[in-house]
């Protein structure tokens, strides 16, 4: 059955990492209060939203269908998930994606269908509505591009004591971010800013040896 035609928003707003302190360097993954409307449906959240805005872009190619399970072992994380910081590199798929994000079952979830020109939404309430595409894509890259502008204006992200996976995870989160942007012609802005010390590096391999 067709879905209404309707409202879609999504915003966000007190973003910080995850201690609160804006000196913080080593926290991967951005975090904020996403408000989320589908209609007449409406959802509010503390999130990963850097892990939100990747998945939200990922949505402009395919389908997501939520996962209401229990441990939500059905399908992939949540649209807005509380967690984000665990990111694994992958093989290159259909649509060029190359980033997974591993969370935990919380967060806010709706079924996003393509049908021709529009993008059909189903909320938690089994609430229908129907977007087009101009406007949902619009809707999408405004919430990523807030969440990359936290991103340009703190310190580097130091990824120096984070095991080797932990590091091409966050640079294959980076590359792929910064590929919707180029597949849909938006201009993604300067590079996320990484820093990677070799002499921290080794500490940490001592340190790690040290416990065993």
């Amino acid at each position: 059955m067709a879905g209404e035609r309707g409202n879609f928003r999504i915003d966000v707003v007190n973003f910080q990492w995850i201690d609160d302190n804006p000196q913080n360097t080593g926290d991967l993954c951005a975090h904020g209060h996403v408000a989320v409307q589908i209609g007449s449906y409406s959802g509010e959240f503390d999130a990963s939203v850097s892990a939100a805005a990747l998945y939200l872009l990922k949505t402009l190619s395919r389908d997501h269908i939520a996962d209401y399970s229990a441990d939500h072992s059905v399908s992939e994380n949540q649209l807005v998930p509380c967690c984000g910081f665990s990111m694994w590199q992958k093989k290159p798929d259909e649509f060029g994606e190359i980033c997974y994000i591993l969370g935990c079952p919380n967060g806010i979830d709706w079924t996003v269908k393509h049908e021709g020109d529009f993008i059909r939404l189903i909320a938690e309430n089994k609430e229908s509505v129907d977007i087009p595409f101009e406007q949902y894509k619009a809707e999408v890259f405004a919430f990523s591009d807030k969440v990359k502008a936290f991103y340009d204006s703190n310190l580097p992200r130091d990824i120096s004591d984070y095991e080797e996976y932990d590091r091409d995870g966050f640079k294959a989160f980076c590359a792929e971010w910064k590929m919707h942007y180029e597949k849909w012609g938006y201009n993604f802005g300067k590079e996320i800013a990484v820093v990677c010390s070799n002499w921290k590096r080794i500490k940490h391999k001592l340190k790690k040896r040290l416990k065993k």
